[in-house]
């Protein structure tokens, strides 16, 4: 037996053959059956049991010997024979060896001598080249999950083997963590092994279903027999060394796919994967110099057409570079400062604009080609509210942003993640611009909001609730979701118009009616008005106009619309006098798809007296 040597933590490996240390007790000359095993004591060990197959000798042939069948040979005329079948030689050899190969030579029977042909008896078959090296060879290990191509780092290198003659044997599990610690995940092991005198690892080939070595449950059981040349291994395969395949630690968030890697951070470090340069496997590691480290803590990134925008907690940094040799990721550079994103669901895409919340709770439309728009400025003074009242409960840690498009339902969604949202949208043609709607208090409460694409081509505006069920926006439901086991609850719609200025300083404006149209579903709206005082400053009520006709009242009403003459006065003869008013639209709780058209005011305007 050749003695072990140390390496891959102890366990070892060594040139083939391997058996035990010491050698079994010399058996009696007497009793032993060729072809049975030994009774003699120290010959059976843990590993392996010695059988007695016959004698070798020096290859003459001897009287009075017991023959195993193709195990004994001898050599006459220069030829190898065996024996045949098995048997005990005569008292004298054969007179004539027969010199063709594969020919017969008779002993005593039923003992027959079978020509093999020329020492050596065959020639190895093409490809059949046995390993050597004459200053010694390095080894590796790896495990590898061949489904999606993940490759890990290398073990710690073996010692070297010195010069081989042959092949090397990788006992079973050599170089392995504890098998409770390897993912289940794991199918297979990668071997890489160095040239003759050099120690970069190239990658031993498979020869089954898979370009890597062997698969694991081999591996652990049988180990593995290493008889491959130089010019054999994968010289295109490289082992991942110095941590080129690392996971991500503990704490790895904001990740997202730019340059065909993976980019991601940890606090404020920001990390990116090897990607299509990975020496091996499917990049997804992270090599040692593949981070970069900035002032703030990283809370989101966004590729862009001019490169990754990190967006932090203070800032907005770019990161630019192709990702080639030639054009190499660069460090992140500042790119807007003093705008901070508060937190990762606090930001959404809509094509080229990035719209999100701020720390300093402002929500913000940014154009990389053509700056910010600080789109929540109208409503700036309820984002600054923190008070538990809906529409003024903002903290930055719970905000979310959606930009929600379906057909003619589209605008960007602010959710405080507590009550509900504001949405803000663009004003229908012929006007331009963006207005935002009042406050949307959902029933049961809202979490994290999010436009995702649910199926090809259909995407759905999904809603966490606290009641454990995810709700989605549907332009064709009219009450609100509360549970799965609850169907829902019709809901009050309404919005708020103005201050409308309607007389300019001398003048006075008296308002006679106001008309509404809107869809004939549902019961009929009802409005309200404020006069010459303003929401949010006024803390007073708006006052409810019950009497209204059809408009106009001399002709018959539609069948599909509303037609609503709202007079201000109990007396339609007389007028209210007002410079400014605000104007409520509101509908009972009612599962029906209500809609305003539109609204006029008339009255007239008198100069002051």
């Amino acid at each position: 037996a050749v003695p072990q040597t140390p390496g891959f933590g102890g366990t070892g490996f060594s040139t083939a053959p391997a058996a035990q240390n010491t050698y079994p007790t010399a058996p009696e000359n007497t009793g032993n059956t060729v072809g049975g095993p030994f009774t003699t004591s120290g010959v059976q060990g843990t590993d392996l049991i010695w059988l007695n197959l016959g004698p070798v000798s020096a290859f003459a042939w001897e009287a009075n010997i017991n023959a195993a069948q193709g195990e004994t040979s001898v050599i006459a005329l220069g030829d190898e024979f065996f024996a045949y079948e098995p048997g005990v030689s005569g008292t004298t050899a054969p007179t004539s060896w027969n010199s063709g190969v594969y020919s017969i030579t008779p002993d005593v029977l039923p003992l027959n001598w079978i020509n093999e042909g020329p020492i050596p008896p065959i020639t190895p078959a093409t490809g059949a080249v046995l390993a050597t090296s004459d200053q010694g060879w390095l080894y590796w290990i790896a495990l590898v999950n061949s489904l999606d191509n993940t490759v890990s780092g290398l073990s710690p290198v073996s010692v070297g083997t010195g010069p081989v003659d042959g092949s090397v044997l990788i006992p079973p599990g050599s170089g392995l963590p504890n098998l409770s610690l390897i993912d289940p995940q794991v199918d297979y092991v990668a071997i890489f092994r160095s040239t003759d005198g050099f120690t970069t690892p190239f990658l031993i080939p498979g020869y089954g279903n898979s370009i890597y070595t062997i698969p694991l449950t081999t591996y652990l059981q049988d180990g593995f027999i290493d008889s491959t040349p130089d010019a054999g291994l994968d010289d295109l395969v490289e082992g991942a060394q110095d941590g080129e395949n690392s996971p991500p630690s503990p704490g790895t968030g904001a990740l997202t796919y730019h340059l065909g890697r993976i980019f991601y951070a940890i606090g404020n470090t920001l990390y990116y994967t090897t990607g299509p340069f990975a020496t091996v496997g499917n990049g997804s590691g992270t090599g040692p110099t593949n981070f970069d480290t900035l002032p703030s803590r990283i809370v989101r990134l966004v590729p862009t057409a001019i490169g990754l925008l990190v967006f932090t907690i203070s800032d907005i940094y770019i990161i630019q570079g192709a990702g080639t040799p030639n054009n190499p990721i660069l460090p992140a550079v500042p790119y807007l400062q003093s705008i901070g994103l508060a937190n990762y669901n606090a930001l959404d895409i809509d094509g080229t604009l990035i719209g999100f919340f701020t720390t300093d709770k402002q929500f913000v439309i940014f154009d990389p080609s053509a700056g910010v728009s600080y789109a929540g400025y109208p409503i700036g003074d309820q984002f600054r509210l923190n008070n538990g009242t809906p529409g003024q409960s903002w903290n930055t840690s719970t905000v979310s942003v959606a930009w929600y498009t379906f057909g003619e339902d589209q605008g960007w969604y602010v959710s405080d993640g507590q009550f509900g949202w504001y949405r803000l949208m663009a004003t229908p043609a012929p006007e331009k611009g963006m207005c935002w709607s009042p406050f949307a208090t959902i029933s049961g409460g809202i979490g994290t909001i999010g436009s995702i694409q649910t199926q090809p081509g259909v995407h759905q505006l999904l809603i966490a609730s606290d009641t454990g069920s995810i709700m989605y926006r549907d332009l064709n439901s009219s009450v609100d979701e509360v549970s799965l086991s609850y169907p829902g609850e019709p809901y009050s719609a309404y919005a708020v118009f103005g201050s409308y200025i309607l007389a300019v300083p001398g003048q006075v404006a008296k308002i006679s009616s106001i008309t509404t149209d809107s869809v004939n579903t549902g019961t009929p709206l009802s409005i309200g008005v404020i006069i010459d005082e303003a929401l949010p400053y006024f803390k007073g009520s708006f006052d409810i106009i019950k009497r209204w006709e059809f408009d106009p009242p001399c002709l018959k009403p539609s069948k599909s619309f509303y037609q609503q003459r709202f007079y201000l006065s109990d007396n339609d003869e007389e007028s209210s006098y007002c410079r400014h008013f605000q104007l409520l639209v509101q509908w009972s709780p009612e599962a029906a798809p209500n809609e305003l058209i539109g609204f006029s005011v008339f009255g007239a305007y008198e100069i002051e007296g």
